[in-house]
């Protein structure tokens, strides 16, 4: 183990929102919840190029496609080393947060299965990123079906239900949600258990909590086909399902 410190680099606010889905629907699940920067291992050339390519994707501009397709690579490889995994889905994350036109490049990169595979794996950082960016992807509707016919559901709702930060939760939670406004698909999210994950997130507040509290139809639809939403005593959370 290294004795010394990782340098570490400040967190920017979240002082916007992604733009890329026009529905008003969930629009406090816009941003991802996550840092702007995570920390860094790396040290001198390395660490100013990797920060200059995190600058730019913060800068909402095109990534090109050999960018992109070079990023996939680094996560789909099992040869890539654990803070190269870091750093390609960092950068993956932020170029969908700030782009709407990269969410269509990454996913037709072929992005949408290696980040599930994120979902599962032992570090927590890799984990959030995951979640986060399969969140930034899902702000377009074009990438919903792909990402639930790559079967990011279950993975979700099981880090909706103990992914490692409170970060990575509740992005799961606004990815299910975006995912939920494609037909068909809040059903399959209500059977994977998301329901009582929800609901409590109703009742603890926050942004899902009150994207959740304008949107109630979205339980119902979820939960029609095999419970009544009222075991989960929405009415006294202000959720209306008449």
């Amino acid at each position: 183990m290294e004795s010394e410190s990782p340098p570490m680099y400040r967190y920017m606010p979240r002082s916007y929102s992604d733009s890329g889905d026009s529905s008003g629907a969930f629009s406090d699940c816009n941003s991802d919840r996550s840092g702007e920067f995570p920390p860094s291992p790396l040290s001198g050339a390395a660490a100013s190029a990797s920060l200059h390519r995190i600058l730019l994707s913060c800068a909402a501009v095109d990534s090109s496609d050999e960018i992109i397709d070079s990023l996939v690579a680094e996560l789909s490889s099992p040869n890539t080393d654990l803070e190269s995994l870091r750093r390609a889905a960092t950068e993956l994350r932020l170029l969908a947060k700030h782009n709407p036109d990269n969410r269509i490049r990454i996913a037709r990169a072929g992005a949408v299965r290696p980040l599930i595979s994120l979902l599962s794996h032992q570090d927590p950082i890799l984990q959030e990123n995951g979640v986060t960016a399969l969140l930034n992807l899902s702000l377009c509707d074009e990438n919903k079906a792909p990402i639930a016919e790559a079967g990011a559901i279950r993975p979700l709702v099981r880090a909706l239900k103990s992914g490692p930060t409170a970060a990575a939760r509740e992005n799961a939670a606004c990815a299910l949600l975006r995912l939920s406004q494609l037909d068909g698909l809040a059903t399959a999210i209500g059977r994977a258990g998301a329901i009582p994950l929800l609901v409590n997130l109703v009742e603890t507040g926050g942004p899902v909590g009150r994207s959740m509290r304008r949107q109630p139809y979205t339980l119902y639809v979820m939960g029609q086909e095999r419970i009544n939403c009222k075991q989960f005593n929405t009415v006294r959370y202000g959720l209306y399902l008449n």
